[in-house]
């Protein structure tokens, strides 16, 4: 977590595109009709990892949006989970030559010393390579959020089906970006290798996504909204935003070098595991 807050703390690169990013999304919630200026809780989970800005924003925004014309909620979920998609592949191409201590290769060694504007070009290139499979991750998170809603109503699970597709997602499926970023992986080896990274052996994986879980859901639920419904957030609440935005973005560092320790062990281990076969049972005697 340290190497995180610290990763993203000394790039001026990643903080100020995090800031920027929060206002663009904001301005595109905005144009829809989904008013967070109010909400400071909502608006903090606009950079949250996936699944939490899925189940905790996008999926309120769409449904609770002015816009009644389908078109128009399509093109905004459409840009949506492109834009989301295009951050995350960015950041974390960038953030794999940033990591202090991370096992590197020789050509992230080499962007490690360059300068920033080589950095910034090489995880552009890096990320328009990912980009395709970035933008499936993106909607099969947003397609299983909206089937845990239904499922929610349908059922009378409330809230209960949230928090367990909150903990399951990120505790399984929280490297899933990294790894399409870093291995160049498809979304469904990507989900695999997430999920078997989420099992290997040790605490911290367990101990980093809970803490960052019950982080996003105090800061979503507790804060209180604002009593002024205003068009436009007050300064307050743009630092609260612009703080927890970098809270989000030093979690996914800490992800992405939690995954550049483990990967060795883990591609190793989905190598040698081979799938089972049917056993041929044997012919009954005559």
């Amino acid at each position: 977590m340290a190497r995180g807050l610290f990763t993203v703390g000394e790039s001026p690169v990643l903080v100020i595109s995090s800031f920027l990013a929060a206002v663009v999304l904001w301005l595109i919630f905005t144009a829809y009709g989904a008013h967070l200026a109010r909400f400071p809780g909502l608006m903090a989970m606009l950079e949250a990892l996936p699944p939490v800005h899925s189940l905790f924003l996008d999926i309120s925004a769409l449904v609770g949006g002015s816009s009644s014309s389908t078109l128009v909620a399509l093109a905004f979920l459409t840009g949506l989970l492109a834009l989301r998609a295009a951050l995350l592949a960015f950041w974390l191409s960038f953030i794999r030559t940033r990591l202090p201590g991370a096992p590197l290769s020789p050509e992230d060694e080499a962007d490690r010393a360059a300068g920033w504007t080589r950095s910034v070009s090489r995880a552009l290139g890096r990320a328009a390579r990912v980009y395709g499979a970035m933008v499936g991750m993106e909607a099969g998170f947003f397609a299983l959020s909206m089937a845990t809603a239904f499922g929610a109503v349908a059922f009378a699970l409330g809230q209960f089906a949230v928090i367990g597709a909150l903990v399951g997602g990120v505790y399984f499926f929280v490297y899933t970006p990294v790894i399409i970023a870093m291995e160049g992986a498809g979304v469904r080896e990507a989900a695999r290798l997430s999920f078997r990274a989420a099992r290997f052996p040790g605490p911290r994986h367990m101990v980093a996504s809970f803490s960052y879980l019950v982080v996003a859901l105090f800061v979503s639920v507790f804060v209180p909204p604002s009593r002024v419904a205003a068009a436009t957030p007050d300064l307050v609440t743009w630092l609260f935003v612009l703080f927890i935005s970098f809270v989000h973005l030093s979690a996914l560092a800490t992800f992405a070098y939690r995954w550049l320790l483990i990967r060795e062990r883990v591609l190793e281990a989905a190598r040698t595991s081979l799938p089972r076969r049917p056993v041929k049972a044997t012919a009954p005697l005559r």
